[in-house]
């Protein structure tokens, strides 16, 4: 059987509870979604088929 749909799904998670974090202020959310999407597309946009990437970033 031939595959009609591929994903690849990224998840990146990290821990801000570093003492060396505490206090300091993190990248904006709608910035980090920017620009992961703009390097990860860039991995993905020339293969065959290629329709969307979609990226969030959400704070816990």
């Amino acid at each position: 059987m031939i595959p009609t749909k591929r994903v690849i799904t990224v998840e990146a998670e990290y821990n801000l509870t570093d003492p060396e974090l505490i206090g300091v202020e993190i990248t904006d959310r709608d910035r980090v979604e920017q620009l992961v999407k703009h390097d990860v597309r860039d991995c993905f946009e020339f293969d065959e088929g290629f329709v969307s990437l979609t990226v969030t970033c959400s704070d816990y």
